[in-house]
């Protein structure tokens, strides 16, 4: 009957950078955040394996699985497929805008479920 909840952390919007206090609790957090976590995605530029916080990061999360499994649970994806995929959805939608203004239909509509967008970006992993 209910759903489970789902969360979201972004390291880099929720571990603030210019408070040196509020950085190392956010820090010193990490090892649970990551011990709760049961997908990882990272999203990566060229630089991302030379980042040792990255590379900290996903060690982290493989060592602390409690199930083992973490392997297939770490996602990782080039950014530029984020990008792609953005591009994807914004052309989809201006189409759509498109077809309704010239058409003046109002029986045409376009839902994006976020999870159906989610599971095209990511596969089976969320």
């Amino acid at each position: 009957f209910w759903r489970s909840s789902r969360h979201v952390f972004l390291d880099f919007a929720c571990i603030p950078q210019d408070d040196e206090e509020a950085k190392l609790k956010g820090i010193m957090s990490l090892g649970h955040i990551l011990r709760l976590s049961s997908n990882m995605l990272c999203i990566c530029d060229a630089t991302y394996w030379q980042r040792l916080w990255c590379v900290f990061e996903c060690a982290a999360f493989l060592k602390l699985s409690s199930d083992g499994e973490a392997s297939r649970k770490l996602k990782v994806l080039p950014a530029t497929d984020g990008i792609l995929t953005l591009m994807g959805i914004v052309s989809v939608l201006l189409v759509t805008a498109g077809v309704h203004l010239l058409t003046d239909r109002e029986d045409i509509h376009v839902t994006l479920s976020l999870k159906a967008v989610a599971i095209t970006i990511l596969g089976n992993a969320v």
